[in-house]
């Protein structure tokens, strides 16, 4: 209460200053009120450029979830037991089927084209603030409280979603972390389960299957 008082007080003095005030002593309020506004705009301009590095280095550019920097934060959190979050917490793999065709036949402008509409389809179906871009055609999605069953539905959901944008096809796998000290060992089993997504994809379109491919993912060699 007398804090209020205070501020209403010096609130009055400085109305006063400014309309009631010797027409010799303009200057020096002119001056003042200059170095106010300076003071103020610089303050200004410092928060948001703190809150756009931020962005920046939390951020994926491309396509406008976070990035891998972000998500190995949030892990060493949880890994740590630090974070104070909901459990279970629901691990998503989601990667994209055939990104080098693409790369190959149109170039790496329609490639960044796709893994723009692949983050679409995710944050149609997840909330942006849990998908992370984990590397090159690799999103991971982290999502509190979430059981088997929502990372079931969600995954199908995710399937469902994907047949609405142009090329856009997703091996994904999902696992369950029951407290947040097990999430690398729920990260291990979603990336499996993901590669065995995969494998049933390019058996079934063996035309975007790829030397390099097949190394990455350890895929046999699919007769043609």
């Amino acid at each position: 209460m007398a804090e209020t008082a205070y501020c209403w007080r010096r609130t009055e003095n400085f109305e006063r200053w400014v309309t009631d005030f010797d027409p010799a002593d303009a200057p020096m309020i002119k001056e003042a009120l200059e170095s106010t506004t300076f003071i103020l705009s610089s303050e200004i301009a410092t928060y948001f450029l703190v809150e756009k590095l931020r962005v920046l280095s939390s951020n994926d550019m491309l396509t406008g979830v976070r990035n891998r920097n972000e998500m190995n934060n949030v892990v060493d959190r949880y890994a740590q037991g630090a974070a104070i979050v909901d459990e279970p917490l629901g691990i998503v793999f989601a990667d994209l089927n055939g990104p080098k065709t693409i790369n190959d036949l149109e170039g790496h402008s329609a490639g960044d084209a796709l893994l723009k509409r692949a983050a679409l389809v995710l944050s149609e179906v997840f909330d942006p603030k849990y998908i992370y871009r984990a590397g090159g055609d690799e999103f991971s999605i982290i999502i509190p409280g979430a059981t088997k069953e929502i990372v079931d539905k969600k995954i199908e959901e995710t399937r469902e979603v994907s047949k609405n944008y142009e090329g856009v096809s997703l091996a994904l796998g999902g696992s369950i972390a029951k407290k947040q000290t097990d999430i690398h060992q729920a990260l291990r089993e979603a990336d499996k389960v993901m590669y065995e997504d995969k494998r049933k994809y390019y058996e079934e379109h063996p035309e975007k299957e790829s030397r390099s491919l097949r190394d990455d993912y350890h895929l046999p060699k699919t007769e043609k």
